[in-house]
């Protein structure tokens, strides 16, 4: 058993809006990791570090890494709508509502911790989506919002 005040839950929920260059949006809601003040400390100096490393190396290897880490640091997925493409190009739109507690699914996944995974891969190979979920990671991390208080001045 764990006591948490209010503002310190193991998860932040945010909601991710992505917007494509022809000004199409989407948005859904992600529930990230939250730490202690200790450990958050050491969160952002590896995220730092992530960072560098993809600006150094931009190849395959480095976004691996970089994708890994916020993988690492998202706990679910919620509000998720999806176009399934048949052999046939027919389109039907499908909703995940939580990978907490989605169902399995014989040809997509089995379970949902790889729903989360499967998402989580298309999510992050989508420029708009991944920029979207690199800045709301890094505020959750800081459990701030500079843009708001930036907006402000």
């Amino acid at each position: 058993m764990k006591l948490c005040v209010k503002l310190q839950t193991p998860t932040i929920e945010l909601k991710i809006t992505a917007k494509d260059a022809a000004g199409v949006k989407d948005s859904f809601l992600v529930g990230f990791k939250r730490y202690e003040i200790s450990a958050t400390d050491a969160k952002l100096k590896e995220l730092q570090a992530v960072m560098q490393e993809t600006i150094e190396d931009s190849t395959e290897s480095g976004t691996a890494k970089l994708s890994s880490f916020i993988k690492g640091e998202i706990a679910y997925l919620k509000q998720i709508k999806l176009d399934l493409v048949d052999e046939n190009g027919a389109t039907k739109e499908i909703t995940v509502l939580d990978t907490r507690t989605v169902k399995p699914n014989e040809t997509l996944w089995g379970t949902p911790d790889e729903c989360l995974a499967v998402l989580l891969d298309l999510y992050l190979a989508s420029a708009p989506y991944r920029v979207s979920l690199i800045s709301a990671m890094q505020k959750a991390l800081l459990n701030n919002d500079y843009s708001e208080a930036e907006a402000k001045n």
